[in-house]
């Protein structure tokens, strides 16, 4: 397919120039070749290649312990329990690298998404700000669903609603007395049903 594209300029140019399409390549489609071998030197197939042999242990003959041989070098920089695997791995790596994306201040420039993410995340780990307010969010957050009458004398009777209350509570996705979920009809899962069940109280 490469050879057919090179030598028809005018196709390639065609579907470069699609809506969506990538910027043309004009270099040569040719892999290079080292002693008659192809050999790739792209960017992504040099980092590739490190990833690959620096988790062999070139040491060990294949032949007597190949998975020493592929995995070795890999095993010797990441000692771990017999439960630790390359997923747990790559989800540490992830862990690490969401981290450090949640922890970069929140910009203007940010998506939405990411933007209200980030404010979230720093809302959460300011401790020193959660100190100086004190229990004054949790207090306008009682104040929201109706008050509490055990901690507020001036707490009025004719003034609550357990319907407003219970919309209020719904709102911070706490069902108390029922739950709801939209989710597909067992026994049609074309379709979705509204399911009723039993409520949570929220605490955990």
């Amino acid at each position: 397919m490469g050879n057919y594209i090179n030598n028809n300029p005018q196709l390639f140019n065609q579907l470069t120039s699609l809506p969506g399409s990538l910027h043309p390549y004009t270099g040569s489609l040719a892999t290079k070749a080292v002693n008659g071998t192809l050999v790739c030197e792209t960017p992504e197939c040099s980092m590739a290649a490190a990833l690959i042999r620096a988790n062999m242990d070139v040491t060990v003959n294949p032949c007597y312990d190949f998975y020493t041989f592929a995995c070795g070098g890999f095993l010797d920089r990441h000692p771990a329990p017999p439960d630790w695997n390359t997923f747990a791995d790559a989800g540490s790596l992830l862990d690490e690298r969401l981290t450090l994306l949640l922890e970069t201040p929140a910009a203007a420039s940010d998506p939405p998404p990411l933007f209200m993410l980030r404010r979230a995340y720093n809302a959460c780990m300011d401790t020193d700000g959660m100190d100086s307010l004190g229990l004054a969010p949790l207090w306008g957050a009682l104040q929201g669903i109706g008050g509490w009458p055990m901690v507020d004398p001036a707490w009025d009777p004719a003034s609550y609603s357990t319907e407003a209350s219970l919309a209020s509570l719904r709102d911070l996705f706490i069902t108390p007395m029922f739950g709801m979920a939209i989710s597909a009809d067992v026994f049609n899962t074309s379709h979705f049903m509204i399911y009723v069940g039993e409520g949570s109280p929220g605490i955990n």
